[in-house]
């Protein structure tokens, strides 16, 4: 920071690097004034980096759906609720019932934590077995996060079929309509606190079948809503379908749909949904595929996405057992469609793309499409990064400096201004003016031609290069070499 012509360094007059922390729970040793122009939150003068005093981030709900990483902090500054530790950031974790589903199980020896799949729900019985005792229970898809404290729904059978004896409640509280349980008639369960299981019991009811065949069913509350959370009571959620029972007759698990996951990075085949095998930042085989997978086409690793002044670094590693030919880089901004970059460059141990057309105050989604020799292609991401708006022009890059000639001046202006620039030898004497006119907003550059305002070449030696525009002026030493 030029403070002016002639005057001396007094420590008093400068700032001295502290820790800066981010939004994705970096921290960097910065001044002040950069800090909070990257839209960090600077620690205090004192601070290091050493240990890491930035929370990492987590889930945030910010308005009624949208769920973002943030440190716990920033999300309440914001407004916005904080999820559990190890809760998905995914589009369901602002609505955690969203994809629930009420079913019917009639296996009293497997209950939940036992029953971990969906498919382990056992809806029907080929015939009846004397007293018989079912379970109305919640479910939920492992990409969920559940936050159950209340649910509600109603009850329906033929009474000439079916005869129930006793019930209860597994929920700490039951409210039931004045003719339940007989057909049509409805119960609401609640918690005192939140029940996060992804499948939940929430009432029994013990019957005897008086027919061959029957069937029992759940259906909707007519209240229209099935799942409350503790936390935002005032927005229930319908569950996605309802369960039936069948006696002599094929009974509804109402499931979601599963398939291998092979996650690379683990080496490892999990039997889950779609959405949550991305979030696992794997490959999804299709549904309803078991494991081992079927195929382990391209492994990534070590996968980075940061900003480093105002461009996107995007950096991985990769290997294959066919082998890879090259990788391609996308990028899409809002919801927009994806939109080919360009290839990525291989050095010795990993691949990268640095992306330099990207605006302050954005979020771009990347992503990475491998093709191997054999022709096949694969898409993975999105990586999503957030870009901070800046406030102020900022000096982002001189290249080359050294120099034997001329050199570019990489600038961002938040918004279009009249520039000039000045050039100083190391006496302190102007070598050169240049004024730049008026500069668009956004990334922007200046060259100078290592010439002086005569047009004589600047000898070997040390430059300061002075930009200026109204309000804002910066410096940088610049080295002229033969």
């Amino acid at each position: 920071m030029f403070l002016g012509e002639d005057v001396p360094c007094e420590p008093s007059q400068c700032e001295f690097p502290a820790a800066c922390c981010f939004n994705d729970g970096t921290c960097q040793l910065l001044v002040e004034t950069v800090c909070l122009e990257r839209d960090g939150r600077y620690q205090g003068m004192e601070s290091t980096c050493t240990p890491q005093p930035c929370p990492a981030p987590q889930g945030c709900c910010v308005g009624s759906a949208e769920c973002v990483l943030l440190p716990p902090v920033v999300c309440e500054e914001q407004g916005g609720r904080v999820l559990d530790v190890d809760a998905f950031c995914n589009e369901w974790a602002c609505t955690p019932h969203a994809n629930g589903r009420v079913n019917l199980h009639i296996d009293d020896e497997l209950l939940p934590p036992t029953i971990e799949h969906c498919a382990d729900i056992i809806s029907s019985r080929p015939k009846a077995e004397g007293r018989m005792r079912a379970h109305v229970m919640a479910a939920f898809p492992p990409h969920n996060s559940p936050r159950l404290q209340r649910a509600a729904f109603g009850l329906t059978y033929d009474p000439e079929t079916i005869e129930i004896i006793s019930w209860g409640v597994h929920a700490d509280s039951g409210s039931p309509s004045k003719d339940w349980p007989l057909p049509g008639s409805e119960i609401v369960v609640e918690w005192e606190e939140a029940r996060t299981n992804h499948f939940e019991p929430l009432c029994w009811f013990e019957f005897s079948v008086l027919t061959p065949t029957a069937s029992i069913e759940v259906f909707a509350h007519s209240g229209g809503a099935g799942f409350w959370d503790d936390l935002d009571s005032s927005t229930p959620e319908t569950p996605v379908c309802h369960g039936t029972l069948g006696v002599g007759l094929p009974g509804s698990d109402c499931c979601w749909a599963v398939g291998a996951c092979c996650v690379y990075k683990f080496d490892e085949c999990f039997e889950t949904t779609r959405p949550h095998c991305e979030w696992m930042e794997g490959f999804y085989d299709g549904d309803d595929t078991l494991c081992p997978c079927r195929i382990w086409p391209v492994l990534l690793g070590n996968i980075r996405l940061e900003h480093r002044d105002y461009e996107a670094h995007l950096q991985w590693t990769a290997s294959s057992d066919v082998g890879l030919r090259l990788f391609d880089v996308l990028r899409s901004e809002g919801e927009g469609a994806p939109v080919l970059l360009g290839p990525a460059t291989e050095t010795a141990d990993e691949w990268r793309y640095e992306d330099a057309s990207i605006e302050p105050g954005s979020r771009y989604s990347y992503w990475i499409e491998a093709t191997e020799v054999d022709g096949a292609v694969e898409r993975f991401g999105p990586y999503v990064i957030d870009i901070p708006r800046s406030k102020e022009p900022r000096l982002i890059g001189v290249h080359p400096n050294p120099t034997s000639g001329r050199v570019r001046l990489d600038l961002f202006l938040p918004s279009s201004r009249h520039c000039s620039a000045a050039i100083y030898d190391a006496a302190g004497r102007v070598f050169a003016a240049v004024d730049l006119g008026v500069l668009e907003a956004g990334r922007t550059e200046f060259e100078w031609n290592g010439l002086s305002s005569d047009g004589q070449k600047a000898p070997a030696g040390i430059y300061f290069v002075r930009l200026r525009s109204e309000s804002w002026e910066t410096g940088v030493k610049v080295v002229m070499i033969e």
